[in-house]
């Protein structure tokens, strides 16, 4: 069986992150870092990435658009900011 490749959020967007994608998984996952870089701000990516439940390596990746944010990291991270990170389209 061949596994199926498919792109980095950061190779659907123009401008990772701050340019929008055209692809809706590639839309959510910019609008998710959007929100993760408010917690990386305040506590620092090693602090953020411990308060999330995530190594601070997995968080990076994820804020570089080179992995896809996962369900343990989105919902982590809405325990410690306190707010929702999933965004609506």
């Amino acid at each position: 069986m061949v596994g199926v490749t498919r792109k980095s959020p950061a190779e659907l967007s123009s401008a990772w992150p701050d340019g929008e994608s055209d692809d809706r998984a590639g839309e959510v996952a910019r609008r998710i870092v959007l929100v993760l870089r408010e917690g990386v701000d305040e506590h620092g990516l090693r602090g953020f990435a411990k308060l999330v439940g995530v190594n601070h390596s997995t968080l990076l990746g994820v804020l570089e658009g080179r992995t896809w944010p996962s369900v343990q990291l989105v919902s982590g991270a809405e325990l410690a900011l306190g707010r929702r990170v999933w965004p609506e389209l």
